[in-house]
């Protein structure tokens, strides 16, 4: 039986030279269009919006308290000690809580003309160059997480941000370089490792995507989607054992994902476990009743193994769910030969839906 394509949620790269990204940055720079300084951002509010419906509003308004608590208790050192460079950066990393960027900027300003060079400034520094990008001020935010880049002692999450820009405007390669060097200053972070996989996998090379991805799940920082992506790429490299062992994981952190019990499903029938391939199957009918593709899979499954009652009740249910014109023909030329115990693959169209299934003889 052939092998089928895996799911999905969603040539060899050689490292470009130093002097090409920076040409790149430097045409970046040059396209960004210059912005002019940003309306004031509106006042933070002094209330947590209104929970869910169910919602714990009491933990929700004693959760707002606390935090207006701490943040009355850092403006309070900022009176106090003005010059205190540490204190307003503190301050000012509770305004970017709540995306409360100008009176970020104005906070982090302050605090890198007072903090000296230390881990507090770089962290000043960058944070500016984020509230910076979130006022719309991308040259300038371009500019600085460029300088930041070089300081030494700069993080990871620095040339992370440079390298997020880069693929926005289509420096895919300069954008993979990058974070591939972003990693080598903090090689287990989790938001790094992940959008490396990212970048690997748009640049089509699955094999890095894959390493990158195992070593996000052996840190034991991968959610759910990042077991799916590892196991999609082993999927498709043909390594059916760690895709399966990724699905699995997938699965207990989410189980309701319907894509990895999809390709759980199809690697399970091919290595020839039955049961829990179409109770796998089974699974994403019940997650999404109207993925049409998994009728025809499991079904034509069951066809082959000779179960042909519980191919009819597949295609019975196909039938009231479905909604292509042709598919729904298709099922109910293949329901009819089940019901009368004739070759269900006799019309040539289903013979044809059978052989791209991989079921062809």
């Amino acid at each position: 039986m052939r092998r089928r394509s895996p799911l999905s949620s969603l040539p060899a790269m050689q490292f470009l030279q130093a002097k090409i990204l920076s040409g790149a940055l430097a045409l970046l720079l040059a396209q960004s269009p210059p912005a002019s300084e940003p309306a004031p951002d509106p006042p933070a509010p002094s209330h947590a919006a209104a929970p869910e419906a169910g919602g714990d509003l009491r933990a929700t308004q004693d959760a707002e308290r606390r935090w207006l608590a701490v943040l009355e208790a850092a403006r309070a050192s900022v009176r106090l000690s003005p010059r205190d460079g540490s204190a307003r950066l503190r301050l000012a990393e509770l305004y970017v809580e709540r995306s409360n960027w100008n009176d970020a900027r104005a906070e982090l300003e302050s605090a890198l003309r007072l903090l000296p060079g230390g881990v507090d400034s770089l962290r000043a520094a960058h944070l500016h160059a984020r509230a910076l990008l979130a006022q719309g001020l991308r040259q300038r935010a371009t500019r600085a997480l460029s300088e930041l880049s070089r300081r030494p002692g700069a993080p990871g999450g620095v040339l992370h941000d440079l390298a997020l820009l880069l693929d926005e405007d289509r420096f895919h390669a300069e954008a993979l370089v990058l974070e591939m060097e972003a990693l080598e200053r903090e090689p287990n972070d989790p938001v790094l490792l992940r959008q490396a996989a990212a970048f690997w996998k748009a640049n089509e090379r699955l094999d890095q995507a894959f390493r990158m991805l195992d070593r996000l799940a052996r840190s034991g920082e991968a959610d759910a989607e990042d077991h799916f992506q590892l196991g999609l790429m082993g999927h498709r490299l043909g390594d059916p054992v760690r895709a399966l062992e990724a699905y699995g994981d997938c699965l207990r952190l989410d189980p309701e994902h319907p894509e990895a019990c999809y390709n759980r499903a199809l690697l399970l029938r091919e290595r020839g476990d039955a049961d829990a391939s179409i109770a796998s199957f089974e699974r994403v009918l019940a997650l999404r009743p109207r993925y049409e593709p998994t009728y025809f899979e499991l079904g034509a499954y069951l066809i082959d193994l000779g179960r042909t009652r519980e191919a009819q009740s597949v295609y019975e249910r196909y039938l009231a769910a479905g909604s292509d014109s042709v598919a729904l023909a298709e099922a109910g030329t293949i329901l009819e030969q089940l019901r009368t115990g004739g070759n269900p693959w006799a019309d040539p169209a289903a013979d044809s839906l059978r052989r791209a299934l991989g079921f062809g003889r």
